[in-house]
């Protein structure tokens, strides 16, 4: 496809475009090449929390397609007759929720709508597709910003969180990788409409409990340095791999140590001698 911004596109076209995405460089950056690889050939394992805040995803920015997409299943028991028949009669790719899980989507919905926040996600359109070319790498990447809105101009990602309090999300920013994240949005957000034009990154966060407190954050510029340089080396290793060479994490016979603070623990700490 050509470099630019598409709208209205399914996730299931935006997965066939052939070009490298975020969740790819994350995979090598804090893990290797080969589970890089795996990742490609099978996709990702989904979890409860990953389905959930999909789910809530698209409650709150595709209504529409939610409603197309997801059903509430009757209480019944996983094992028993009547949901493997309930089961076998909901269509291909529609996705069974439990009414608990309902009960605190709309609960969310009902919490943030009436936030300050809110209006990250207003004035502006759901699920944009930003196709670019990298020019050190010459690959093509690709991202799926959860809303932008050009006017300001801003990428807001929304984010349900254990904790949306500034000093615990803070850490998270840097324990899953989201620094990273945001600096490739906005770098591709560059790429397409050219160097001088610069764009924000926000979150939106949203406690996945009640009383489902949530906070807004625009991510400073030393978080997107540090991003930048993350996803930069992720994408030259990425590159490298493409003779079909995805190592593990080392090839050879590597010498190891616990943590200092291991071996001090165990009695063996700075100034012993053996």
């Amino acid at each position: 496809m050509k470099p630019g911004l598409y709208y209205n596109m399914s996730f299931e076209d935006y997965v066939k475009i052939d070009a490298v995405n975020n969740s790819t460089l994350k995979i090598l950056s804090s893990q290797s090449p080969a589970h890089c690889k795996q990742y490609m050939t099978e996709g990702r394992p989904e979890t409860k929390a990953l389905s959930f805040g999909k789910a809530a995803d698209c409650y709150i920015l595709e209504p529409t397609l939610f409603a197309k997409q997801y059903v509430v299943g009757p209480d019944l028991n996983h094992n028993s007759k009547a949901w493997k028949e309930y089961k076998a009669s909901v269509a291909e790719g529609v996705e069974i929720l439990k009414q608990a899980e309902m009960d605190d989507i709309i609960s969310i919905y009902n919490k943030i709508s009436n936030s300050h926040g809110m209006r990250l996600l207003m004035g502006g359109k759901s699920q944009v597709v930003c196709i670019w070319e990298d020019k050190k790498t010459g690959l093509t990447c690709k991202s799926r910003w959860d809303y932008y809105n050009e006017d300001i101009p801003m990428i807001t990602d929304l984010k349900t969180t254990i904790s949306a309090e500034p000093e615990h999300f803070a850490k998270d920013i840097f324990k899953y990788g989201y620094y990273q994240q945001a600096a490739f949005y906005t770098d591709g957000y560059k790429a397409v409409m050219g160097d001088k034009y610069d764009c924000c990154f926000a979150f939106f966060t949203v406690e996945k409990v009640a009383p489902f407190v949530n906070s807004a954050f625009e991510l400073g510029d030393k978080s997107l340095a540090a991003g930048r340089l993350a996803y930069r080396k992720a994408l030259d290793l990425y590159k490298k791999c493409l003779d079909d060479c995805w190592p593990m994490y080392r090839e050879q016979i590597t010498l190891i140590e616990m943590p200092n603070w291991a071996l001090s623990m165990a009695g063996v700490g700075e100034g012993n001698t053996f």
